[in-house]
């Protein structure tokens, strides 16, 4: 879209610029006249047919045209009341716009003045992020100055009479507040680069990517890229602002789709969220090879849709009891309001105002600093229930070797009372050994392994893993549909059961492998020097088949089901008590994925 300023002195009144002079907004004493073909120069505007064609625009905000094909011409007069050449600075304060051409006559000679996003940085004519052109305005004169602009992107014109100390002035203080803004984004995204590469959660990665694209998005629209970055190469600059833009939608979307775990909780509005992330994707990639505008409003329309569906995810997290949720909610609502000022600015729907302008930016800074916070509390919350899983372990352990004094204590007793009958106590004491042995570490009921025993074995195993580079694989089986044959058939019917599932497990795993019963119809099978997950999948499938058969009762044929975990020594953990907790995880999750429960019928 071109856009071009005429400030003309004809029957328009002029501008009387004061001798102490800080700022003037001209917006209410500019003209335009819009050219839809972009045919006409600067000979055609000054001449008289065109006098009459100019008209002022209503309003108060900054001009805005948002998307349009079309050309802009606008005119305004100054007059300088010094009493001296009167030095000022002409500034449009909107980066992205891609050529602003200033044309003026000063005694009788033409002026042309270029600058423009698609101008490199150094053949501007004043150093400034936005478009600054310098003005002498000789007193007792009137002055007529054209300003000629070109953009794909939104038309927006807040346009400026400054004095060159005034400008340096809000210079300073803009500096310093960009300065912090872009410091906060760098600072958190290499903090959680390390985040990532200390704990390999791609959450972490995730966020980075978001920040670094909506640093150098932002970085395009404030005209900072053009300053200190592609200042010599400006046409990267042309995609680099609404491809960034898109990415920090595409990363954002993915951020909230780990961060909710929205595939599991909400699958909605996770398949609404990956509709949305293709849409960034294209809209990304689109300005690298097509003209600009249509990926822009679909970058702006994608954005506000996101803002919703975003909004909404945080709500039904916090309905759920998702931790932290309430922060990123608090987080999205601070960016939602930011991202929908900014988009309903470019599509021309609300006025320019501070606010609208640098809502992302005071939008964003309040959403990433909550969501750091958010993320620190998550880590907080992932070592809180490692700390209760170690705990419950050890109180197991701790159980365990109160049992095994208890036994000693016993034995001690026994020696005691029969020293007299020593063969004889000696012979009793060998043979309680032995079924204290087997009461500590055998089920009664099954003959399998109980709990102690399993737990030796499996540091034994592990050990072995370290030590010879094997592979452990720890099954963590519990039968579906026990329960009602135990409760319809009776006790009777329910150990003959337990007893044939044992004799089951143990047939099809090697001589090599444990087999042992943790709990009523629990079980947990360790699986020595396999090749990787893939081989212990297969010996599942094996025992869940096994298992499924029917089993012949006194009361009829019954069948029961089963839902195995795993999980895998050393690629997972090789700590003893996390493999028992990762493969009592998968096993919930092996359990919920079944949709048929099993037929417990008498056949």
């Amino acid at each position: 879209m071109v856009l071009v300023f005429c400030l003309l002195g004809t029957g328009h009144a002029a501008v009387l610029i004061p001798a102490d002079l800080t700022e003037l907004s001209l917006r209410p004493h500019v003209e335009v006249l819009e050219d839809r073909h972009r045919q006409w120069r600067l000979e055609d505007v000054e001449s008289a047919a065109f006098e009459q064609r100019f008209r002022s625009v209503a309003g108060t905000g900054d001009l805005n045209f948002g998307f349009t094909s079309s050309a802009y011409w606008m005119r305004v007069q100054l007059a300088s009341a010094a009493p001296s050449t009167l030095a000022t600075l002409l500034e449009v304060a909107h980066p992205s716009l891609d050529r602003v051409e200033l044309f003026s006559r000063r005694d009788g000679v033409p002026i042309q003045l270029r600058s423009g996003y698609m101008t490199r940085f150094a053949e501007r004519p004043f150093a400034h992020r936005n478009h600054v052109f310098p003005l002498a305005l000789a007193p007792g004169t009137t002055q007529t100055v054209y300003l000629r602009v070109v953009s794909r992107g939104s038309l927006t014109v807040p346009l400026n009479l400054w004095s060159p100390a005034a400008l340096h002035t809000v210079d300073q203080q803009a500096y310093s507040l960009l300065a912090f803004y872009f410091g906060m984004i760098v600072a958190l995204s290499v903090y959680n680069l390390l985040l990532y590469f200390s704990l390999r959660d791609p959450i972490y990665a995730v966020y980075a990517a978001f920040a670094v694209c909506m640093g150098l998005a932002q970085a395009a629209m404030q005209g900072l890229g053009n300053a200190f970055l592609w200042g010599p190469w400006p046409e990267a600059g042309n995609w680099i602002l609404p491809s960034c833009f898109s990415l920090t939608g595409l990363f954002a979307a993915e951020f909230v789709r780990r961060f909710l775990d929205t595939a599991n909780q909400l699958p909605r509005i996770n398949r609404l969220i990956l509709v949305v992330q293709v849409g960034f994707l294209i809209a990304a990639v689109g300005p690298a090879f097509f003209p600009n505008p249509p990926f822009a409003i679909a970058t702006a329309v994608l954005g506000t849709l996101f803002c919703g569906i975003s909004m909404l995810s945080g709500l039904l997290a916090i309905r759920q009891g998702q931790p932290s949720a309430g922060l990123y909610l608090a987080a999205t609502s601070a960016l939602v309001l930011g991202v929908a000022a900014y988009a309903l600015r470019l599509l021309g729907l609300i006025p320019t105002t501070f606010l609208t302008s640098n809502g992302m930016q005071l939008g964003s800074a309040l959403e990433m600093l909550m969501l750091s916070l958010s993320m620190a509390n998550r880590i907080h919350l992932l070592r809180h229930e490692k700390s209760l899983a170690q705990a419950e372990a050890l109180r197991s352990k701790q159980a365990a070797m109160d049992a095994m004094q208890a036994s000693e204590k016993v034995l001690e007793q026994r020696i005691v009372e029969r020293t007299a009958e020593l063969a004889q106590a000696n012979a009793k004491l060998q043979q309680n050994e032995a079924a204290l042995k087997a009461l500590a570490l055998q089920d009664a009921l099954t003959g399998l392994a109980n709990r102690t025993q399993m737990q030796l074995q499996m540091e034994q195993a592990v050990a072995r893993c370290n030590r010879e580079g094997t592979k452990l694989a720890v099954l963590m089986i519990d039968l579906d549909g026990f329960k009602p044959i135990n409760d319809r058939y009776g006790h009777a019917a329910g150990d003959q059961l337990l007893q044939e599932i044992a004799r089951r497990l143990m047939d099809k795993v090697r001589a090599t492998d444990t087999v042992a019963r943790v709990g009523g119809d629990e079980f947990v099978v360790l699986l020595e020097a396999i090749h990787d997950a893939a081989e212990a999948a297969v010996i599942r499938d094996k025992l869940i088949a096994s298992i499924c058969q029917p089993i012949h009762l006194a009361a009829g044929d019954v069948r029961v089901g089963a839902s195995v975990g795993i999980a895998v020594c050393p690629e997972q953990t090789d700590d003893i008590d996390q493999l028992l907790l990762l493969a009592d995880q998968d096993m919930y999750r092996h359990k919920a994925s079944r949709t048929a429960q099993p037929d417990s019928r008498i056949r």
